[in-house]
């Protein structure tokens, strides 16, 4: 299992852990909202994902998933900013093309591609992709910069220079077990299921924990201020009795 904060896009749960837990099981805290959400009226939902582990023991190649809610969304090839995010390999992306991918945000990214193999197993099974610290900052690397390179690995430290955050993880709806279900027992191919129990925080009760939400646009968030957040919404969610996620 595994322990994990989470981070907004387009409504959609994407992880990072908070402490290691059994591997079979996540725990996942979900915001609901876009990038444009109040903060001070967003909620944090924590619940639990058991996941079928494959014979080899290791994930699905991650995807990008997007929607208006966290019930209802689409997975695509894990799309530029993702991969850069995760320190992954940009030569399936086409970084010199003028024609771009647009996500349900508004952005404009490169247009990546991913094998028909890497896709078909991913709609299957629950993916994971590493995050690490520095992120890349919009300017430096975004199309408005008319300096801007849109090869992050020469604007970010590798993988081994950066710091280690946790993942996320893509959750293909298709491959979801029935509610009330788990992967032990449902039939149909079912590869993970959500726990029926929830833990609720308000974004006002954050705030009032010291959740830090300052940024300077020009500079990668502080390691420091990531680290404070984590533990602000670690502090919050256990303040809720319930059943350990994997016990």
């Amino acid at each position: 299992m595994i322990f994990i904060t989470h981070i907004a896009v387009g409504g959609v749960c994407r992880y990072s852990p908070l402490r290691a837990a059994p591997p079979h099981a996540l725990n996942c805290e979900q915001a609901s909202g876009v990038f444009n959400i109040s903060f001070n009226s967003s909620i944090i939902t924590r619940y639990c994902v058991e996941r079928r582990v494959p014979p080899a023991g290791d994930w699905a190649d991650y995807v990008s998933c997007d929607g208006s809610h966290a019930n209802d969304y689409e997975c695509r090839c894990d799309n530029w900013i993702d991969r850069c995010i995760g320190r992954l390999d940009l030569s399936p992306c086409r970084l010199s093309d003028p024609s771009w991918q647009t996500t349900g945000d508004g952005f404009l990214l490169p247009e990546c591609s991913c094998s028909s193999a890497s896709l078909e197993r991913s709609a299957r099974e629950v993916g994971r992709l590493p995050i690490y610290s520095p992120m890349p900052i919009i300017g430096a690397t975004w199309p408005s910069d008319t300096h801007g390179d849109w090869n992050c690995s020469r604007t970010l430290p590798a993988a081994e220079d950066s710091t280690f955050l946790g993942s996320w993880y893509s959750t293909p709806l298709a491959a979801a077990c029935l509610p009330g279900t788990s992967v032990g027992s449902a039939v149909g191919g079912c590869s993970w299921a959500r726990r029926a129990a929830q833990h609720f925080v308000h974004g006002e009760d954050l705030l009032r924990l010291g959740f830090n939400v300052s940024v300077d646009q020009s500079k990668p968030l502080p390691i420091e201020q990531i680290e404070q957040n984590q533990a602000v919404i670690r502090l919050a969610l256990e303040q809720h009795e319930g059943r350990c996620c994997g016990c």
